[in-house]
């Protein structure tokens, strides 16, 4: 992300620090008595489409201040749309000067596929479906410091693809993001998605491994898509396949699929004044709608959460970070 960026227009509600990222500035030494939490994500993460105090990092550091006055609390956002594990991993290495205690690693179901669609080593487009290429090094270092270079650079690709074209685009990478989740489900045993899976978690592992020689507390956050929400149990192999990961490697994890599922379960069942034991599974064919308008308490889209959900998950967020605390005897 580039530093000290103040969003215009359809953008006026994105900013960036002189670190570039969407946090508050802050200083790199860390201050006494100050507890440091480091979010590593994509868009979700990122909090696309909403301002930087609605989104799960900056309400977590709030309630946390709010709840817990012994210290002072940081919470990092270093989420940039289109990431995947490999780039948290370099993420967290650059991140280490601001000797974070915990780590929270968000996981969703395109960190798997989305290579595949982006870059083309993987033999993707070389875009995704926020409008960011795949590009050399040389180019990073070009666009970074030479406004000559990027004015050029973007004067080019208005001739080369007009706005329509580039819409187009974007929206076919969106369709084929949400195809290829769905490949995840249905076709786990593909040759390429193992190989995909394979690169996905060697480079968690490479993250888990730094937290763990830097003595770091770790918790992967698993977020869903929502057309898992609308299925059974069935739909859950790729949350299963991070939480064995997860505890292979005896770090927390919070799988979101079925705690937003026990939400729309309640809410149904209140609605019709349905037996407490009625089972998910059995809502599933007869309250699509409902599970429709639950899912709206969450999610925005296909997977990012809305202000709603956003507050939602800092609260499990806040819950399990309050055990950590307490465990390590901090509180």
């Amino acid at each position: 992300m580039k530093k000290n960026y103040r969003g215009t227009g359809d953008n006026d509600n994105l900013a960036t620090n002189s670190f570039g990222y969407r946090s508050p500035e802050i200083p790199v030494k860390k201050p006494k008595d100050t507890i440091r939490i480091l979010c590593l994500g994509d868009s979700i993460t990122f909090g696309w489409n909403y301002k930087s105090e609605e989104i799960y990092p900056a309400r977590l550091e709030a309630r946390l201040n709010r709840n817990i006055k012994q210290y002072r609390f940081d919470v990092i956002n270093t989420g940039v749309p289109g990431n995947c594990a490999f780039q948290e991993y370099y993420d967290l290495k650059r991140a280490l000067k601001f000797s974070p205690d915990i780590v929270i690693i968000q996981y969703t179901l395109n960190d798997i596929t989305e290579p595949y669609v982006v870059f083309k080593r993987y033999g993707g487009l070389g875009i995704d479906y926020h409008g960011v290429e795949d590009i050399l090094y040389i180019d990073y270092i070009l666009s970074r410091y030479s406004s000559l270079y990027s004015f050029l650079k973007d004067m080019f690709a208005r001739l080369r693809s007009p706005a329509r074209g580039q819409a187009a685009l974007r929206n076919k990478i969106r369709k084929d993001e949400i195809y290829n989740a769905l490949n995840l489900v249905y076709k786990p045993d593909d040759p390429n998605l193992k190989k995909a899976w394979a690169e996905c978690l060697r480079w968690m592992q490479k993250e888990v491994d730094i937290c763990r020689a830097q003595g770091l507390e770790c918790i992967v956050l698993i977020s869903p898509f929502s057309f898992q929400i609308f299925e059974d149990e069935t739909m859950a192999i790729p949350q299963n396949i991070v939480i064995a990961f997860a505890l292979k490697n005896g770090i927390q994890y919070i799988d979101l699929l079925p705690i937003f599922r026990e939400k729309i379960r309640e809410k149904i069942i209140a609605k019709y004044s349905l037996l407490h034991e009625t089972k998910y599974a059995d809502l599933v064919s007869a309250h699509k709608a409902d599970i429709k308008e639950g899912l709206k308490d969450y999610l925005e889209d296909h997977n990012h959460f809305n202000a709603e959900g956003h507050a939602f998950v800092a609260d499990i967020i806040y819950e399990e970070v309050y055990e950590i605390l307490k465990r390590k005897g901090l509180i």
